[in-house]
């Protein structure tokens, strides 16, 4: 069974991805920031969407952004960008990829990480748990993101 996104009408939200970045889930209330953003594309994006599923079950309000480019995006108006990605607030970036193409885009307190090389051969569902591409691995590694925030925040507090 292919799997897909949330939503009734996924083309209409797309069609935001000609500013390089869109909101595919959210659970933040109007007027909140989420407490966490996870970020990706192509597949990785509902690898994402599948973490935040169970990081809301724990009362988490989080974000997923589908950034189809991140050089596009940064072209956009600061307006813009902030209502994706909320200034101040942890993001977290995953990519089966290139993650250093997010590094400009997570900000000096986030976090963007990922496959950098290519080459290994078995079952994708192998290689999707080897290489920690499941939701659980992403949940743990974003839980362990969060921490590193709260104390980079602390440590940056308590030095200025």
């Amino acid at each position: 069974m292919v799997k897909s996104l949330p939503g009734e009408n996924r083309y209409e939200a797309a069609k935001a991805c000609r500013k390089g970045a869109y909101i595919v889930s959210d659970n933040t209330a109007a007027g909140e920031k989420p407490d966490l953003t996870l970020v990706a594309n192509g597949s990785d994006v509902l690898l994402e969407h599948e973490a935040a599923e169970v990081l809301r079950g724990e009362g988490k309000k989080v974000r997923v952004v589908s950034m189809i480019s991140p050089a596009l995006f940064l072209s956009q108006p600061k307006d813009f960008r902030d209502k994706i990605l909320v200034p101040w607030t942890p993001v977290f970036a995953l990519s089966s990829g290139l993650p250093v193409l997010f590094d400009r885009v997570v900000g000096g307190f986030g976090k963007a990480c990922g496959l950098e090389r290519f080459g290994a051969s078995a079952p994708a569902g192998v290689l999707e748990k080897e290489f920690g591409y499941v939701p659980e691995a992403v949940v743990k590694a974003a839980k362990e993101y969060l921490a590193e925030f709260a104390q980079n925040v602390a440590d940056f507090k308590a030095k200025n």
